[in-house]
């Protein structure tokens, strides 16, 4: 399933799911996954299976805004972003290896590595994942609510 972001470009959402699964196991660090995240904050299972159904794109597409919001806030941001988004492959294109990035920001592909390993490692701390799991369950309820 394709999807459409701000009318900006078509997307593989399964693609981006798959991205993002593999950040939210880089962030909590044990196999992740947006369902079992959205369990972990309180919804049943069949919530999280009629979210799945009716909502997957959006409860997507504002994870990543909010993880988008909040990186940043981090030192050097817009590139701790870039570098995250483009090395997991969130915006659905193919991911980039730390060299392509380095090169893209003319900066060592070292240097890549240690500012996503500083951006995934500020993204662990539990301030960071405490507002990725309010603002998921906010978003979340709002959109079970549209389905009452």
């Amino acid at each position: 399933m394709d999807i459409c972001t701000n009318g900006v470009e078509a997307i593989n959402l399964k693609e981006v799911v798959i991205a993002l699964n593999d950040l939210l196991t880089a962030i909590y660090g044990i196999e992740t996954r947006l369902s079992d995240l959205l369990i972990n904050i309180g919804f049943d299972k069949t919530q999280v299976e009629c979210l799945r159904k009716h909502h997957l794109q959006q409860v997507v597409l504002d994870f990543l805004e909010n993880l988008k919001q909040k990186v940043m806030t981090f030192h050097d941001g817009e590139r701790a972003y870039k570098i995250i988004s483009r090395y997991y492959g969130l915006d659905g294109k193919a991911r980039e290896t730390l060299q392509s990035l380095g090169e893209q920001l003319t900066i060592s592909r070292e240097r890549v590595r240690q500012l996503k390993e500083k951006t995934l490692k500020k993204c662990r701390n539990k301030s960071s994942r405490q507002f990725f799991e309010t603002k998921l369950q906010q978003e979340a309820t709002q959109l079970l609510s549209t389905l009452s």
